[in-house]
């Protein structure tokens, strides 16, 4: 059960870089209506999105690190390095664009 446990923890911490670029640019559409106007605003504050989202993503390591007791130290390192690199790979990739 512990494994298991395990392996949703990792599952579900690697999938939140992937679902919050998702769920920024859902919600800045959310909140000036979707069509060209969201899209105009999306594009004049995505500085401020890429913020909150390198924001939210420090919290996230910092989280992940200091208050998951599941893993090892060395597997709590590795899980930080891989959720760094997705963080920065989204953030390039995906805010960027």
């Amino acid at each position: 059960m512990k494994t298991l446990t395990r392996i949703l923890t990792v599952l579900l911490n690697l999938s939140v870089p992937w679902l919050l670029p998702i769920l920024l640019v859902f919600l800045c559409f959310f909140i000036y209506g979707s069509g060209a106007v969201g899209a105009e605003r999306l594009e004049k504050q995505m500085f401020i999105w890429q913020g909150i989202y390198l924001l939210i993503g420090i919290i996230h390591l910092f989280l992940v690190y200091k208050f998951i007791d599941l893993l090892t130290r060395t597997q709590k390192i590795v899980m930080v390095a891989v959720l760094a690199a997705l963080y920065g790979f989204f953030l390039i990739n995906f805010m960027m664009s």
